[in-house]
């Protein structure tokens, strides 16, 4: 059968009776033995149907990327690599030497059969519209401290990752960065040693760990960090509400506020080319 083993919420630990993994904070969902099979025999299939086919890659001095305008400006290292080549770097995890990741491929542009158990397991979930996002990472990489507009599900396939979780009503002292900078959702902290963020004292946060054939619900603007405890493959769907539009349009005005403070030319200009972007109906 098709469905779920079990759905706890990481706050209290507690078995819940809904599968609303978002109401009372992130969940984590135990896939059925079904699907589990389904994503593990889809998973094995990737190799294959993606091969030559060239797919963009990140690849950064450090195995967590972190924001930095003074030096990076926030923008990620990117190339074009065919998968097979792309996958044996982020094989490699060199000791020394820039570490790869493939982050945020779009699986309606690269159909495998991998999207079939996604859309079953959102199927499953009841989910509104989404958009899914294949992820491949080796040991210790994974992503700095930052939060998303939309509620989102990160489904894992294979290996597993570490999850920090914050509630947003209890980050005192984390603050984004500047709406200007192309990472204006990461925190601005420093890392600790482990590459991930140095949280302010007394920070409260939940951790979950992520393996093959569960889905973790994490809350939009939820702050959350990654590391991945060895080679891990996983989906994220973001998820699409009635209010998702609206929180983008907030984030393009006050993005667009920064820079009237410092250009009006350039908030003009900026103003013209969103003309166009696509407002929600409801």
């Amino acid at each position: 059968m098709l469905t779920v083993q079990s759905c706890w919420t990481l706050a209290d630990t507690q078995r819940s009776h809904s599968l609303d993994c978002f109401s009372r904070g992130p969940s984590l969902i135990e896939l059925s033995d079904e699907l589990k099979v389904q994503l593990r025999e889809a998973a094995g299939l990737i190799r294959s149907e993606l091969a030559d086919t060239p797919v963009p890659v990140e690849y950064t001095l450090k195995p967590i990327f972190q924001p930095r305008p003074n030096v990076n400006r926030g923008h990620y290292s990117r190339r074009m690599l065919p998968f097979a080549e792309a996958l044996a770097k982020v094989l490699a995890s060199p000791a020394r030497g820039p570490t790869y990741y493939i982050s945020g491929l779009p699986l309606s542009r690269f159909p495998i059969s991998l999207a079939k158990p996604v859309s079953l397991i959102a199927s499953v979930l009841h989910t509104p519209p989404f958009e899914s996002f294949l992820f491949i990472g080796g040991l210790n990489s994974g992503s700095f401290l930052h939060y998303d507009l939309t509620h989102n599900l990160m489904i894992g396939i294979e290996g597993e990752k570490e999850v920090h979780l914050i509630d947003p009503r209890r980050a005192n002292g984390i603050k984004p960065y500047s709406a200007v900078h192309q990472c204006r959702r990461y925190a601005a902290l420093p890392r600790n040693h482990d590459g991930l963020a140095r949280l302010p004292e007394g920070t409260k946060t939940l951790v979950a760990r992520v393996g093959p054939g569960q889905v973790l619900g994490i809350p939009a603007h939820w702050w959350h960090q990654v590391r991945n405890s060895d080679l891990a493959i996983s989906v994220s769907l973001a998820l699409h509400r009635p209010w998702y539009d609206r929180l983008v349009w907030a984030d393009l005005r006050c993005y667009i506020g920064d820079l009237a403070n410092k250009s009006k030319l350039v908030a003009e200009n900026t103003i013209r080319k969103m003309q166009d972007y696509p407002k929600s109906s409801s």
